[in-house]
């Protein structure tokens, strides 16, 4: 998802957003006062970036967020998750996410080359998982 496109869909809905850098400390964050903080998407090898693995460790369980492309990948690390480079990836507008305890699936639209190995994943985190190769796809 387009960052630019994410902030304008948050402000339809009445949410007032405030951009910072990935490497704001996790204090600087929390004197924000916010809501609720997004990991937005990025580029790279996600298990690189200690410092913000660091940071997002430290407001779990304080502030709810949501991690989107790079972002679920660094919660995924701060929680003791592990990641790894996809040979394939995950390209294209036809990846089925399958919510856990369901038949429900959704078709997604992805463009990543890693992922988060479901097994390494703490017991009742897992909430989504790719339907073709298990991979976990969203995290409580």
């Amino acid at each position: 998802m387009n960052k630019k496109y994410l902030i304008e869909a948050l402000h339809k809905v009445g949410c007032s957003v405030t951009v910072v850098p990935a490497f704001t400390t996790a204090e600087e964050i929390k004197a924000l006062s916010p809501n609720g903080v997004v990991l937005a998407g990025g580029a790279g090898n996600p298990a690189e970036n200690a410092k913000v693995i660091e940071n997002v460790k430290a407001l779990m369980g304080e502030i709810p967020m949501l991690g989107i492309d790079m972002g679920h990948l660094v919660m995924a690390l701060a929680q003791g998750g592990t990641v790894e480079k996809m040979k394939h990836g995950h390209h294209g507008g036809n990846q089925p996410a399958r919510e856990m305890g369901s038949l429900r699936t959704f078709i997604t639209a992805q463009n990543h080359n890693y992922v988060v190995l479901s097994d390494s994943v703490a017991s009742g985190k897992r909430s989504f998982y790719n339907a073709n190769d298990n991979s976990c796809e969203g995290m409580d």
